[in-house]
C-alpha cells in the first residue's frame, strides 16, 4: 500500500486545517476521525490478508496444518475401529 502514508498525512493536515478554521468546535475533527479510523482498520486488514496468506505446512503426522501435543495422536491418525 504505497500511498497509505501520504494519504494519512494529507488527511491529518486537512483535518487540522478544518479544526482550526471551523467555528463549531471539534465537530470537523471528530467526524474526520470517526471516518478515518474504520478506513485505516479496513486498509490494514486488507493488507494483512494479502501479505500474510501463507499455504499450510504439513507437520508430518498425516494432516496438513494440524498440531498435536507430544505423545498424543491426532484424530486423523487414530486407529479406526
Amino acid at each position: 500500500m504505497p500511498l497509505l502514508r501520504p494519504a494519512i498525512a494529507a488527511t491529518g493536515v486537512a483535518l487540522t486545517i478544518g479544526f482550526l478554521m471551523n467555528d463549531s468546535g471539534i465537530v470537523v475533527l471528530a467526524l474526520g476521525i470517526a471516518v478515518s479510523v474504520p478506513c485505516l482498520v479496513a486498509a490494514a486488514a486488507q493488507w494483512r490478508l494479502e501479505n500474510d496468506a501463507l499455504p499450510p505446512v504439513a507437520d508430518g503426522g498425516g494432516t496438513v496444518g494440524a498440531t498435536t501435543a507430544p505423545g498424543t495422536v491426532s484424530p486423523a491418525d487414530a486407529p479406526r475401529a
